[in-house]
C-alpha cells in the first residue's frame, strides 16, 4: 500500500495558514476587548456626568428651599460666593488697577457682608486675607473656572462643599505662583515649560462654619488636590512634589474653593 507524504512546501503553506488564522483571531479579540473597553470607559464617563449634573440640581434645590425673604442661610451664602467667584476675583488692590469695576464692587459688597471681618482662611485672617489668596490666580492670566458640585453637612454642622477648579497654567501665573520655576533672568525651567499651557483640574473640598448669631461665615479652610493633576502632567510624584512645594498656587486655590 502506498505511502502518502505531505511535501514540504504544502506543509509549510498548512503551518503559516494556521498561524495566520491564530494572528487574526488575536487581532479580532483585541479589538473586540478594546471597543468593550471603550464603551465601558463610555458609560462611566456618562454615569459621573450624571452623578456631578443630579449633586447640582441637589444643590440649587436646597438654595431655593433654604432662601427666605429676610434672611440668610449657609446654603444660599456659600452658593451665591461660589456663582460671584466663578471666574476669579475682580478685586484689585487698589481702585485704579480695577478692569471691571462694577464686578469688583458687587463682589467686596457680598463679602463684607456674609463675611466675618475676622474670617479664618488658608492664609490667615480676615477678607483682606482672602482677596490676596486670589490674587495669586489673576483671572484674566489663569483662565479661571470654579465649579461648585455639592454641598452637603458634616458630623460638626459646618458646611462642606466638592468643587473643581479648572485652570490654564499661563506664563503670567508661572511667574506669580511658581516663581521658584523661573530664573533670575527671566527664563522658565524645564518643569515650567512642561507646565506652560496644560490644562488642569483641581479637586477641592472646602468646610465652611458659620455663625447663626451674625449670620455670617466665621471659617473657610480647604483642602485642593494638586499632586494628582500636577503628577499626570510631570509624569511622577517626585517632580510634582518638586514643582508644588514653594507654590503659591495651593494658597490661591484655598480662595478659589
Amino acid at each position: 500500500m502506498p505511502s502518502h507524504t505531505i511535501p514540504p512546501e504544502l506543509l509549510e503553506a498548512m503551518v503559516q495558514s494556521e498561524a495566520k488564522v491564530r494572528e487574526q483571531r488575536r487581532v479580532t479579540q483585541q479589538r473586540y476587548r478594546k471597543k468593550m473597553d471603550q464603551r465601558t470607559k463610555s458609560l462611566e464617563n456618562d454615569t459621573l456626568r450624571l452623578q456631578e449634573e443630579t449633586h447640582r440640581l441637589e444643590l440649587q434645590y436646597n438654595c431655593l428651599i433654604s432662601q427666605t425673604p429676610t434672611e440668610e442661610t449657609p446654603w444660599s451664602v456659600v452658593a451665591e460666593y461660589y456663582r460671584l467667584f466663578r471666574y476669579g476675583s475682580q478685586v484689585p488692590e487698589s481702585t485704579k488697577q480695577a478692569l471691571y469695576l462694577n464686578e469688583a464692587q458687587i463682589q467686596t459688597n457680598f463679602l463684607h457682608r456674609t463675611m466675618a471681618q475676622t474670617i479664618s482662611v488658608n492664609s490667615g485672617f480676615g477678607i483682606d486675607a482672602l482677596l490676596q489668596e486670589w490674587r495669586f490666580v489673576p483671572p484674566m492670566a489663569g483662565d479661571l473656572t470654579v465649579q461648585l458640585l455639592r454641598l452637603e453637612y458634616d458630623d460638626r454642622a459646618a458646611m462642606l462643599a466638592t468643587v473643581k477648579v479648572f485652570v490654564t497654567i499661563t506664563e503670567d501665573m508661572l511667574r506669580l505662583s511658581f516663581s521658584h520655576l523661573v530664573s533670575t533672568d527671566n527664563r522658565l525651567s524645564p518643569f515650567a515649560e512642561k507646565l506652560l499651557r496644560e490644562k488642569i483640574v483641581v479637586p477641592v473640598t472646602v468646610r465652611f462654619e458659620w455663625d447663626n448669631t451674625t449670620a455670617q461665615v466665621v471659617s473657610m479652610h480647604s483642602t485642593p488636590d494638586l499632586f494628582t493633576p500636577f503628577t499626570k502632567v510631570l509624569g511622577n510624584l517626585k517632580d510634582a512634589a518638586r514643582v508644588l512645594v514653594n507654590s503659591r498656587l495651593a494658597v490661591a486655590l484655598g480662595a478659589a474653593s
